[in-house]
């Protein structure tokens, strides 16, 4: 979905300056977990952005109005990451305010996507055609893999070493021009 596209590019150009406020929904914090039942006894760290509640509304609840070197306890209905359901001592070792820039014409011009790139509608656009060519390209590689597959399942005879030789070099350059291909749009 083309909304999605733009909110991650956001989200990749966002930044993030250290503060000594209290955390709020503007914030990101860097938490560290420790289990309170002595499991697990080396810390994780998280950086958790609480203006996202939906995927972590609980925590971000209990996270807010801290500041750095604040601790909390936190009881987690839901496993996330490698951390186990249970009683956590949730220490916040940074608050950081998340800048988060506006989906504008002149933010478009700043990404460096070229001239014919400078408005929202064609950034739109361009992430569209992006989109577009990675579907059609992931169909293209399906179908292959399933014809090949197909073949090799009805051949009643042994496939030759060098047609399995050929088709991985060619899967394999396929995927390594498809990695470029991102790379350059992410760029």
């Amino acid at each position: 979905d083309i909304d999605e596209a733009v909110q991650r590019e956001v989200h990749r150009k966002t930044t993030f300056t250290p503060t000594d406020e209290a955390s709020s929904s503007s914030h990101r914090v860097t938490t560290k977990w420790k289990a309170k039942n002595g499991e697990g006894a080396q810390a994780i760290t998280r950086a958790i952005s609480l203006d996202r509640p939906a995927t972590f509304e609980p925590i971000a609840e209990s996270l807010m109005g801290l500041g750095k070197g604040d601790v909390t306890e936190i009881e987690l209905v839901d496993p996330i990451g490698e951390l186990s359901v249970g009683a956590y001592e949730v220490e916040v070792t940074q608050v950081d305010l998340q800048e988060r820039p506006a989906v504008t014409d002149e933010w478009v011009s700043s990404l460096g996507l070229g001239d014919d790139i400078s408005t929202v509608a064609a950034f739109r656009d361009h992430l569209h055609a992006n989109l577009e060519s990675e579907s059609a390209s992931s169909i293209k590689r399906d179908t292959a893999t399933v014809l090949q597959q197909t073949i090799v399942d009805a051949a009643s005879f042994d496939v030759p070493d060098s047609f399995v030789g050929r088709a991985l070099e060619q899967m394999y350059e396929s995927m390594k021009g498809d990695l470029a291909n991102r790379s350059e749009n992410e760029q």
